[in-house]
């Protein structure tokens, strides 16, 4: 994330005001650092309802490898004829936390908007009442 900086000139002062945003590269195009959150909360969605369907793309790699090993464990276990109730319960113990990892990230995002959203408000507010003569 950058800044994009503007200088106004408006007769006996000059105002320097800084506005977050997204510079894609190669180019001169910039994107308000606004809408690039909005994906981001769009995305943890998504992989928060794929956690939810019981799917393993949107796992981290520390929860790939303990759903990987209570599969093993599980199946080796069942294979012998025993149990593998103990290993259920840590793939599911796994898809939780996952749940809860994803779940406390679409918090931060959506603490995030709201706070760029107020911001720019707060900006927009200040602009408006300082031009009315």
């Amino acid at each position: 994330m950058a800044n994009r900086f503007t200088f106004n000139c408006g007769g006996d002062f000059a105002t320097l005001t800084a506005e977050a945003v997204i510079l894609h590269a190669g180019t001169d195009r910039a994107e308000p650092a606004v809408a690039v959150r909005i994906t981001g909360v769009q995305a943890t969605q998504k992989k928060l309802d794929a956690v939810r369907r019981g799917e393993w793309w949107p796992l981290n790699g520390s929860e790939r490898r303990a759903m990987a090993r209570s599969l093993a464990v599980g199946g080796y276990k069942v294979a012998r004829g025993r149990s593998a109730g103990r290993e259920e319960q840590r793939m599911d113990a796994t898809g939780n936390s996952a749940e809860i990892r994803l779940n406390a990230e679409l918090t931060a995002l959506h603490g995030e908007r709201q706070r760029l959203l107020t911001e720019a408000a707060r900006d927009k507010a200040a602009k408006k009442s300082s031009g009315w003569f």
